[in-house]
């Protein structure tokens, strides 16, 4: 995700018929808003009222009345209501909360779905009058991304969450008679501020060729570190996730535009297409969250011999497919005569892609990691020994939030399993150089830092894959 524009909301205006002058009474309890009260998206990005809005008048003395329109999809609406006469008010949109001292509107911690909208209630306004006109402006902003899927990805949820401390929603609180200004720089305090908001989508909605858009509110100065965007599937299964750098920060009364992404995953396991997570990784690699073979994270999955791409049940040199039956009759990737099938030597030190287990089962953009990728992961995330579902491994959560698994698989020899529970294996890509009888290896362990090690090549180990962002 990069830097993109921002395009401006317009203003919203409304326009109050003339107030009563005589008192009225009002029961104790806040009136809530109606089912469909709400402004939307409208052409041009316009936010418009619809008939049925209603908004929270406020006089000089502290009374306050409700004003409903019954004007529909328009930029400057009429709002009738009871309340006493004053030369000056305040009006909130939704209906605000009051207590005396404070006035209360809220961006939630979880929003509804909308065909190229927002859901009701959910895009806070204020205004102050000038003479029987209400402007009003939001100290919120809309973050847009836009999905398209080849797969036909039905989306069940979007969670969005700010790096560090970043607050994204919570209820603004507003001092009882503050006026909008427009040069004001956050005249609020924001209570049980959160890091990430949760759009939720229903019964899903599946994504085409052509972008599906997705509009989240977000308090003003929000995602100024970056941010992180995660996809999951109708049955909480990860689709997939995106991250974006700092310089999309929210503006108030503006839209974030983020560009189109494609999303691949069909979450599940299920399909051709395979989850994956992005840590915010410095190269930006992303890993798959479950080993080959397997369909959950702490599944084990299928054991290979380094450099073969089908399972099987019994490991040694003498059923190597890359060699003539020991380790110094190597017939592909050597680099070192003396192991070589009559000297032979082709001085390739990482998997070509059919050779490779990932590649070859889970199809092109799917690979196995390198050793240097697998330093990678250990050096940016903190690790820690858990079990997830009653299975050992090792947890790598990274500073983004987003954490991989990897389970303690042990590793085949001959045709017994060792080490499960315990330890856990995962093959690179990369040959021991000067050694090619062996290739490296990551290492997991409960009393054992995680390492790369290399070892024989016809062992069985694990296969975890990654692809590039």
């Amino acid at each position: 995700m990069g830097l993109c524009g921002l395009l401006a909301l317009a203003f919203v205006s409304c326009k109050k018929d003339k107030e009563t002058t005589g008192n009225m009474t009002f029961e104790a309890t806040i009136s809530q808003p109606t089912s469909n009260s709400k402004t939307h998206i409208g052409p041009d990005n316009m936010l418009v009222w619809d008939a049925g809005n209603t908004i929270k008048v406020f006089n000089a003395a502290g009374q306050y009345g409700d004003f409903t329109t019954n004007d529909n999809n328009a930029v400057t609406a009429t709002f009738a209501g009871t309340l006493t006469a004053s030369e000056s008010y305040t009006a909130f949109y939704p209906n605000a909360q009051f207590d005396g001292t404070n006035v209360r509107v809220a961006v939630g911690g979880t929003q509804t779905y909308v065909a190229d909208n927002f859901a009701n209630n959910s895009y806070p306004m204020l205004a102050t009058n000038s003479g029987d006109n209400f402007l009003f402006h939001s100290h919120a902003g809309v973050l847009r991304l836009q999905f398209t899927s080849e797969v036909g990805a039905t989306v069940g949820s979007i969670t969005v969450a700010g790096v560090g401390n970043d607050v994204l929603a919570g209820t603004m609180v507003y001092p009882y008679g503050y006026h909008y200004d427009f040069n004001d720089v956050m005249p609020y305090t924001v209570e049980g501020g959160v890091q990430e908001v949760t759009l939720n989508c229903g019964a899903g909605v599946t994504l085409q060729s052509t972008p599906t858009v997705f509009n989240i509110i977000l308090l003003e100065n929000a995602l100024s570190n970056g941010f992180t965007v995660t996809l999951k599937a109708v049955d909480g299964s990860e689709l997939q996730s995106f991250t974006a750098p700092e310089g999309n920060t929210i503006m108030a009364e503006n839209i974030v535009i983020m560009p189109e992404l494609a999303v691949t995953g069909t979450g599940g396991g299920g399909g051709d297409e395979h989850a994956y997570v992005d840590l915010g990784l410095p190269s930006g690699l992303l890993w798959a969250t479950c080993n080959v073979g397997a369909n959950a994270p702490e599944e084990y999955g299928d054991y290979f011999a380094w450099g073969e791409t089908t399972p099987k049940t019994t490991f040694n040199w003498s059923n190597y497919q890359l060699c003539n039956g020991s380790e110094n009759t190597l017939t592909k990737y050597c680099d070192n005569s003396n192991y070589g099938y009559n000297g032979f030597t082709d001085n390739l030190t990482t998997l070509l892609p059919e050779d490779d287990a990932a590649t070859a089962n889970w199809g092109d953009g799917w690979r196995m990691p390198t050793n240097e990728e697998f330093e990678e992961l250990y050096n940016n995330t903190t690790v820690t020994w858990t079990q997830q579902n009653g299975v050992n491994g090792r947890l790598f959560t990274a500073a983004n939030g987003n954490s991989l698994f990897l389970p303690a698989a042990g590793y085949r020899w001959d045709v017994g399993l060792y080490g499960a529970g315990d330890w856990g294996y995962f093959w690179s890509s990369s040959l021991l150089t000067g050694g090619p009888g062996y290739a490296l290896y990551f290492i997991i362990g409960s009393n054992y830092y995680c390492s790369i090690s290399y070892d024989n090549r016809y062992i069985g180990l694990t296969v975890r894959p990654v692809r590039e962002n």
